[in-house]
């Protein structure tokens, strides 16, 4: 046994292998129906290796190796594919092999080494391996000689990888949290897509995306072009869609040109935001960003900034004093990418419960726009790495950042104060084309900032039966988050059975409310929301871009209606009583 690590596990891929699974311990048998020279390679592997799991291909292996058990110290043996096919390239060795390297980009947990059959081995291909980042190439039968080579680069990984743990979690430093949401989960979820990096993986694992872009796309689209979009209707695959089609439509514009990636980089860039979006949230999730994503495509449509789709009339020309001038369509691509993440890696509790249990990540962000800045980190590092031309033109990254600060509704009255000033601004000359350069700037980014706000809580201006689902969903997240911080306050240590038993009775009391109480209490929040932040917002939005009247329309509507279902459930209260 090697007395380096004896936690360090060997992760032996070889598409010869016919019994797939761990083995542990020197004695482990070795099933007689396995490939001889796999079999041998095992049973020389476990007389220095506590644990040998084998893996028959590249992409189960992959599986495993975005879970967060796999961030201990390995050592990854891949066998040349040509080894069983000598007429086969270098191409998916050299695939597989980059995705573990691109593992190790993440969490540097493994040393890669490529086996291959040494009397038919290509010399170029071997060095392209070594070249590509392979720790070393052996000979397909291994044996202890050559494995006591491999100790000392084996020691020196293992002594340079930082110690990880997984009950360390950025929602709280309260360790009972941690065993709610734990941040190594959304890093899992997220680890799954990044690992794909082929496009002919991602037509395979994505199949059923593609089968709804020939089937149901045009079905998609339509709803996408209109501003009744109901997000909950659709599926997961759908929304997918829906994303990918607004992205397509947008970058046809010529001036995006820089811009513009390959279908396959789209839609990985869109499934790995997927993948950081929690779909336990009943509020904060995928549905919501594709929903926040489409508001925004809509205002952008209704602003002239992008064209319309064939048979829509096109929208009229903003007049002097709209602020549609200032927005080009650089602008309102970087304001569609800030939409779509802008909630990345969202846990579903809010910024005070965050700062309340004293969070790591609040602690990083003194307490200030904690999510958000959250956020703005997480996906920033996934457009460097998914689209890294967005991320390297500065006016781009700069509104994306600025975007996505600016929906912290902590600062919302900041951002209106900011907002109604350039109305007031005596400087402001009648038409905006003679805005001087920095001006213009500032106004451009404080509009698109603005514009992101009313986006994300453009619920309320939408019709009625889809701004109550999302006012239900809304309240169905802040109640857990209040049963959350219930359960942190209270005595009992087992955090999960104590979160159990509030959401138990809050269920027995909410079995005895009657629909009017529901309904009622809904009412009254839809209506201090709308008071309070929606209305004034759209009101100074449509001062600032008429074109989105239709908005502030609805808002108004829908707080009317509100108030005529108080009226009518309150009145029917003090008659049952009067009876």
């Amino acid at each position: 046994m090697w007395p380096i690590s004896p936690g360090l596990v060997v992760y032996y891929v070889d598409r010869r292998a016919k019994c797939a699974g761990s083995y542990a311990g020197p004695d482990a048998p070795v099933p007689a129906t396995e490939d001889a020279t796999v079999a041998g390679n095992v049973r020389c592997l476990l007389g220095m290796f506590p644990l040998v799991s084998v893996y028959a291909s590249g992409p189960a292996f992959l599986a495993r190796a975005a879970t967060r058990e796999s961030r201990t110290p390995g050592l990854v043996l891949l066998d040349d594919p040509s080894n069983l096919d000598p007429s086969a390239g270098n191409t998916d060795g050299c695939r597989l092999l980059q995705s573990v390297l691109d593992h190790n980009r993440l969490f540097p947990a493994f040393v890669a080494v490529i086996l291959t059959d040494s009397d038919s081995a290509d010399k170029t291909r071997l060095v392209e391996y070594l070249e590509l980042g392979a720790a070393d190439v052996l000979p397909r039968t291994l044996s202890h000689a050559r494995l006591q080579g491999l100790l000392p680069l084996l020691y020196r990984h293992a002594r340079a990888i930082p110690v990880l743990s997984s009950k360390l979690s950025w929602v709280s430093s309260d360790q009972r949290v941690c065993t709610v949401y734990d941040r190594d989960q959304i890093i899992d979820e997220i680890m799954q897509f990044m690992l794909y990096r082929d496009p002919l993986c991602l037509t395979q694992r994505f199949a059923s995306v593609d089968g709804l872009l020939s089937a149901n796309g045009e079905r998609l689209r339509q709803r996408v072009f209109t501003w009744d979009f109901a997000a909950y209707e659709l599926s997961d695959d759908e929304l997918l869609v829906c994303a990918y089609q607004i992205f397509q439509h947008a970058l046809r514009v010529e001036s995006l040109a820089e811009f513009v990636i390959s279908p396959a980089c789209l839609l990985r860039f869109l499934t790995t935001t997927r993948a950081a979006y929690q779909p336990r949230n009943p509020y904060h999730n995928f549905r919501h960003a594709v929903d926040v994503l489409q508001a925004t495509f809509y205002f952008l449509l209704s602003a002239g900034v992008f064209p319309t789709i064939d048979g829509q009339p096109p929208p009229p020309a903003p007049g002097p004093h709209s602020f549609a001038a200032v927005l080009r369509p650089r602008d309102g691509l970087a304001l569609l990418i800030a939409a779509m993440g802008h909630d990345t890696g969202h846990p579903g509790v809010t910024n005070a419960f965050l700062n309340s249990t004293n969070s790591p990540l609040s602690l990083l962000y003194s307490g200030r726009s904690v999510l958000e800045s959250f956020h703005c980190a997480a996906y920033n590092n996934l457009l460097q790495l998914l689209w890294p031309a967005t991320h390297s033109v500065a006016p781009v990254r700069d509104i994306i950042v600025e975007t996505v600060l600016a929906t912290d509704m902590g600062v919302h009255f900041k951002y209106m104060k900011k907002l109604t000033k350039i109305f007031e601004d005596p400087a402001r000359p009648r038409s905006l084309a003679d805005l001087p350069d920095p001006i213009r700037d500032h106004y451009r980014i404080l509009i698109c900032a603005s514009l992101m706000k009313c986006a994300d809580i453009s619920n309320v201006a939408r019709n009625l039966e889809i701004s109550t689902h999302w006012g239900k969903a809304l309240s169905d997240e802040f109640e857990l988050t209040a049963c959350l911080e219930q359960a942190v306050t209270a005595s009992d240590t087992n955090l999960v059975a104590c979160m159990q038993s509030v959401v138990d009775t809050r269920k027995a009391q909410r079995a005895n409310e009657s629909e009017d109480d529901r309904l009622l209490a809904l009412a009254k929040s839809q209506i201090f929301f709308i008071d309070t932040f929606a209305r004034p917002l759209f009101r100074a939005m449509v001062t600032a871009l008429p074109e989105l009247q239709y908005t502030l329309d609805n808002v108004i509507a829908n707080g009317e209606i509100w108030r005529e279902r108080i009226a009518a459930i309150t009145t029917g209260v003090a008659s049952t009583a009067q009876q």
